[in-house]
C-alpha cells in the first residue's frame, strides 16, 4: 500500500495473501458440502483458461458445509452473472453412451491439483454482472451444475374408456 507516514514495525500475515491488492478483479463466495481437492491457490478456469484462484476456505459453524472464497481476475470477472454455475473441475469426466465415448477435463493442471470451473448458461446481454461477494453453490461436476432442479413429483391417473393400441 501507499502511506504518507513512515513506519518501521510491521506484522506479517500468516498465511500470505494469494492475491495482492493491485490485481484487478472480484471476490466471490462459493458454498460446498465437500472441499474435495481444493486448497488455497487452486486455479479457477473459464473456457479452459486459468482466470483466478481459490483464496481461502473455512468450515461453517454448523459443520455441514464449507465456505470457499474465490478470486476471478479482470476482465474475466465480467462473465460472472447471477446465473453463473461453479463446479469442481478435478480429474477426468468419462461417459459412454450411444453417441460414443466422451472425455472432459479442464486442463492438465486441474488433473494434477484440482480446480474450479465456471460457466454462464445462455448469456443474455441484459443480465448484469454479479456483485463482488455474491454467493454461489459449488457443484460436484458440470452435469450437476447444469441439471434441472428437483421438482415436487405429482401422481397422475389416466382412465381410458377405449383401447389405447396403436
Amino acid at each position: 500500500g501507499q502511506s504518507q507516514q513512515a513506519r518501521h514495525d510491521f506484522v506479517a500475515l500468516d498465511p500470505p495473501p494469494v492475491v495482492t491488492g493491485d490485481v484487478a478483479g472480484r471476490f466471490f463466495v462459493l458454498k460446498t458440502p465437500d472441499l474435495g481437492s481444493l486448497d488455497t491457490g487452486t486455479p479457477i478456469f473459464y473456457r479452459r483458461l486459468q482466470v483466478g484462484e481459490v483464496t481461502s476456505y473455512q468450515l461453517d459453524p454448523d459443520g455441514r458445509s464449507l465456505t470457499v472464497t474465490a478470486f476471478v481476475r479482470a476482465p474475466y470477472d465480467r462473465y460472472v452473472t447471477p446465473d453463473t454455475r461453479f463446479w469442481h473441475a478435478s480429474g477426468i469426466d468419462l461417459s459412454l453412451s450411444a453417441g460414443g465415448l466422451s472425455v472432459q477435463t479442464e486442463s492438465l493442471l486441474s488433473l494434477l491439483i484440482g480446480g474450479v470451473a465456471f460457466e454462464t448458461p445462455a448469456a443474455d446481454p441484459a443480465v448484469p454482472e454479479a456483485a463482488a461477494g455474491s454467493l454461489f453453490t459449488l457443484f460436484r461436476d458440470r452435469s450437476a451444475a447444469f441439471s434441472l432442479p428437483d421438482q415436487d413429483p405429482h401422481t397422475v391417473v389416466l382412465v381410458f374408456k377405449q383401447s389405447v393400441r396403436g
